[in-house]
């Protein structure tokens, strides 16, 4: 429920958009989307766990989300 608002919030995070920027806050919001198979959010989130943005870098979890996104044709 309310997908894009939460994917938006999280953009606020990930660029500092009116707030300081937060990776960890950013990871959040897109992972309460991607559990909702939002695909930009997958996508996002993919990005952060490839660069190690608000976590751990974990190759294998940025293959994951990557793919569902693609699933989705994202």
């Amino acid at each position: 429920k309310y997908a894009f608002a939460q994917y938006s919030l999280g953009h606020c995070y990930f660029y500092g958009i009116m707030v300081e920027t937060n990776f960890v806050k950013a990871v959040e919001c897109y992972r309460k989307v991607a559990s909702q198979g939002h695909a930009p959010a997958l996508n996002f989130l993919g990005f952060c766990y490839q660069e190690g943005l608000g976590v751990d870098i974990d190759v294998a979890k940025a293959a994951e989300c990557y793919s569902k996104a693609a699933a989705q044709d994202y």
